[in-house]
């Protein structure tokens, strides 16, 4: 990757597919064991898309990338990307303060500032998924729904940040929207057990959870976060109304 950096002289080397590992029957495996190909298994950016068949110099086409973006043709963890210092440190990019989903704006970032982009198809990582971390640990209620709601709210500040050194999204509210919503989705998908919230307590319990999360500054997320949960409504309610249908027949 280094040398693929180097001839293309690019800021970012972002890798397609790479291996992922997370059996803990083999959390002490040996270098072979890790190795062996059934106990690995290919992470693919997006598994509707083609995959990537060689070395491919992006074009610095903001719009194009945050197309792929929102349809996970790029990859959004950092094992992902191969950057040039310097090219971090001009831009000032580094991981926020969050309990989860930091990676996803780190990478957000240099996609959106790097002028030399390049995507390789190679299978160069195996990424070994701990099973005591912060993402999988198991941890009580309240501050489950700290880490997840909260993550949401620190998250969703640090993306405008982003985007607002960039003027594409100024001129583009609809590419804003766009990332803003994957976000939601990345984050909400992976808090399912959020909903163990509604059949654990009272509803005046979690309404107290839920005005600890927020501050009269956080009424642009507050807003974004209605939005989404009414689009999530409307989509439960169409698929009852198709439901429906097939029960009737």
């Amino acid at each position: 990757m280094t040398t693929l950096a180097e001839k293309y002289q690019a800021d970012i080397v972002h890798n397609d597919e790479f291996y992922f590992f997370s059996d803990e029957k083999l959390k002490d495996a040996t270098t072979e064991e890790l190795l062996n190909a059934k106990n690995l298994r290919t992470i693919h950016c997006n598994p509707a898309s083609s995959r990537l068949s060689k070395t491919t110099d992006e074009p610095n086409n903001l719009a194009e990338r945050v197309k792929l973006w929102v349809n996970s043709d790029y990859h959004w963890a950092t094992c992902a990307l191969f950057c040039r210092r310097d090219f971090l440190i001009i831009n000032r990019i580094s991981f926020p303060k969050m309990t989860i989903g930091e990676d996803q704006i780190l990478n957000f970032a240099c996609l959106c500032l790097a002028k030399k982009l390049l995507r390789i198809p190679n299978l160069t990582y195996i990424v070994r998924q701990r099973t005591d971390s912060i993402s999988h640990h198991n941890i009580d209620l309240e501050k489950y729904f700290h880490k997840w709601l909260g993550s949401l709210n620190i998250g969703f500040n640090e993306f405008n940040k982003v985007m607002n050194q960039v003027p594409f999204f100024s001129e583009h509210p609809d590419y804003r929207y766009a990332v803003l919503n994957y976000f939601f989705e990345l984050t909400l998908r992976d808090a399912w057990q959020l909903r163990a919230a509604y059949e654990q307590i009272h509803a005046f319990q979690l309404n107290a959870l839920v005005k600890k999360e927020f501050h009269p500054d956080d009424a642009a997320f507050s807003s974004y976060l209605f939005d989404m949960v009414n689009i999530y409504r409307l989509q439960i309610m169409q698929l009852q109304v198709e439901l429906s249908k097939f029960q009737k027949q």
